[in-house]
């Protein structure tokens, strides 16, 4: 059984994220995923999305950067990348740069998966997308939930000095204060 699978910076897009979520549906051992920059969009996200919240693996790393997201709102992906978290509680590390994340997206996966993974993440990129300092709440959420969150990067986002207060009081009330906040390009 595969248990890492890389297909970064390959131009599978929807048809080849649909493929590869079909077969991971018999695939109980996966322990890492790598499908950033494969040029799917949301459809194929939110097939493997719907593959790994369903099926059992002890998935423990997921990246899937830069895809090919409309900008439109995208609360179905949310909710399907939410489920991945919550019924994914091996998952250590949960890479999400440039994809467009929006405060009410970030809100989706925060209440809706992250707070339900038992604190198991300690690695999160969420670098690069279109958080303002509204999410400045949700994150502070997050790092109170993420008991074992020790690299958090939020690089080019627009947290601005609202967002990183509340950041900043989230690392406070978090059990375990994350060692590593990356707040550049703010």
């Amino acid at each position: 059984m595969l248990e890492e699978l890389n297909l970064s910076h390959n131009d599978i897009g929807d048809t080849g994220a649909t493929a590869v979520a079909q077969a991971l549906q018999s695939n109980t051992r996966l322990v890492r995923l790598d499908v950033s920059n494969t040029g799917m969009t949301e459809k194929g996200l939110i097939a493997l999305a719907a593959t790994l919240a369903e099926h059992n693996s002890p998935l423990s790393s997921l990246n899937i950067s830069s895809p090919l997201l409309q900008q439109r709102p995208q609360h179905d992906t949310w909710m399907h990348l939410a489920r991945v978290m919550a019924n994914h509680t091996w998952l250590q590390e949960f890479r999400m740069s440039k994809a467009g994340l929006t405060d009410g997206g970030l809100e989706i996966l925060v209440q809706q998966g992250l707070v339900h993974n038992k604190g198991s993440i300690t690695e999160l990129d969420l670098s690069a997308n279109r958080l303002s300092p509204m999410a400045g709440r949700h994150i502070h959420e997050l790092l109170e939930a993420l008991q074992h969150l020790t690299h958090l990067n939020l690089a080019s986002n627009r947290l601005e000095n609202d967002g990183a207060q509340h950041i900043a009081a989230g690392m406070l009330l978090s059990a375990q204060s994350t060692a590593t906040v990356f707040l550049s390009a703010q």
